[in-house]
């Protein structure tokens, strides 16, 4: 990165001394502000959640390669590198830094609505990035030439950073008039300057972030102070049919990035032949009789059946790509509202209401969070098959919930109420949030039978646990990586995965 600001700085400086001629239309530093860099900012952030995680989706048991493509070696057998998706560490960084230079731009001009937007977005990418790799740069992060060689900071700490941060937001929003922020109706792509939606969008941001530290010793009394505090801010969490999700406005040629990814191309093909169903996640949505089984996946295009792939299996014909079912759920062009993959003109999420009301769910089971515990657990599973618009959403999502002989479904059956709405949440998070579902994963061990790689070049028992920080960072900021010991992908865990 910084060999390659010299090489911008080189070449801007000879281009300055030969060229007369000067572009007033070009973009400057000086001339941009927060409601030119926050819509494309926010759409970078909601097409890598959506979008970025299909090895995640393998190791879960959610997807795995079709039989018409070797899986990736590094990836099936566990043995990742510090090249191992090196990408998302810049990706996440050079997102973050266009909204810390966004609310410099907001800061300077007095609009706090902006402010506020850009520190939430920073939360969410921030939390993201350390369930990824633990430890990152963040105190002495975005400093520019400043410091060049950031220090890393403990997670845990950026973690109870990012809650008084998300407070701070809502106090700028809060505190700022709609009017004296630029095109912010406009600008904000996902809740059109709705103030409300911001704080509930970002109350349930927080409650994930507490939830994650669910399991650790000692934060029982901080997480219910913080939940608290919530509640006494009266907007609530996303509600039922609503998403904190982005939209520029999608369209045919430029289409929602998910389905550009697992949905259908400008001509009526599938834009996706390498992703499958996995029989793992297939097979528990036929066991227990799930009508989300056509809305997570496909019926394969060749004999028209539902048919998974194990992950790591080496390429076989009849694991074909027109052999296998497709994920999205959308088995054509015109059924494009049917299942993940909503259609071309659909919103881009961050988080959505599923996820928000299954977060409650365990809150409540876990008394931090008043409520009904059956109640809540109810309502969140019915709220993904209203998400995937299953068809009689409701009184399908009844019947599946009240099945007489199903334990894995039924609430009054279960002997284990928490592993219950974890199973459930896990198998809602298919192909809508991985790494959320990692990270459960991760704190919970539920699902407690996920399947290994059977890739024979495996060799550990266990799937990853975190990222390895990419070798461009060894290069660059050796000091500041190396202070954070021998990392492994298997044994350094995150400070909240005590197991």
């Amino acid at each position: 990165m910084f060999a390659l600001l010299a090489l911008l700085f080189v070449s801007s400086c000879s281009k300055e001394w030969t060229d007369i001629n000067q572009n007033p239309n070009a973009a400057t530093a000086g001339s941009m502000t927060a409601d030119l860099i926050v819509p494309q900012a926010m759409s970078a952030t909601a097409a890598r959640n959506i979008t970025s995680y299909g090895f995640l989706g393998n190791w879960l048991g959610f997807w795995s390669p079709s039989g018409s493509f070797s899986a990736n070696s590094e990836e099936s057998s566990y043995n990742i590198t510090t090249n191992f998706g090196a990408g998302l560490w810049s990706n996440y960084f050079d997102n973050i830094y266009d909204f810390e230079f966004a609310q410099q731009k907001a800061t300077a001009s007095k609009q706090g609505f902006y402010v506020g937007i850009c520190k939430i977005m920073k939360v969410f990418n921030y939390q993201q990035l350390m369930d990824l790799y633990g430890n990152v740069p963040y105190s002495e992060a975005l400093k520019g030439t400043e410091i060049i060689r950031p220090k890393y900071d403990k997670a845990q700490d950026v973690y109870d950073d990012l809650v008084k941060q998300i407070d701070a937001a809502q106090a700028d929003i809060k505190g700022s008039s709609v009017s004296d922020n630029i095109n912010i109706t406009a600008a904000d792509i996902m809740f059109k300057g709705d103030k409300t939606k911001w704080y509930q969008f970002s109350n349930t941001l927080k409650l994930r972030i507490l939830m994650h530290q669910s399991e650790m010793t000692g934060r029982d009394a901080y997480i219910k102070a913080e939940i608290a505090k919530i509640v006494a801010q009266g907007s609530g969490f996303l509600p039922s049919g609503l998403d904190a999700a982005v939209n520029p406005g999608y369209i045919d040629t430029k289409p929602n990035p998910y389905w550009a990814s697992y949905g259908f191309t400008q001509t009526g093909g599938e834009a996706n032949s390498f992703f499958r169903a996995n029989n793992y996640s297939m097979n528990i949505l036929k066991n227990n009789k799930d009508p989300r089984l056509g809305y997570i996946y496909k019926l394969s295009s060749g004999d028209k059946v539902y048919k998974g792939i194990d992950y790591g299996l080496p390429p076989i014909l009849a694991n074909g790509s027109s052999l296998t079912s497709n994920i999205g759920g959308a088995d054509a062009p015109g059924s494009a509202a049917k299942g993940l993959a909503k259609g071309y003109s659909a919103d881009a999420w961050l988080i959505t209401s599923t996820e928000s009301l299954f977060l409650q769910a365990e809150a409540i089971q876990r008394g931090w969070l008043t409520g009904t515990a059956k109640t809540a657990y109810n309502n969140a599973v019915t709220e993904s098959f209203k998400w995937l618009n299953v068809v009689n959403a409701a009184t399908e999502a009844t019947t599946y919930l009240t099945q007489p002989d199903n334990a894995n479904t039924n609430w009054d059956l279960a002997t284990n109420k928490l592993s219950l709405i974890m199973n459930q949440k896990y198998m809602a998070m298919n192909g809508v949030n991985h790494l959320e579902a990692w990270t459960d994963y991760r704190r919970t061990d539920i699902p407690n039978n996920l399947p290994l790689s059977v890739a024979p070049a495996r060799t550990s028992t266990k799937i990853p646990v975190r990222l390895l920080y990419p070798q461009r960072e060894y290069d660059i900021n050796k000091e500041s990586v190396l202070a954070q010991g021998t990392i492994n992908q298997f044994d350094s865990r995150l400070f909240w995965d005590i197991k």
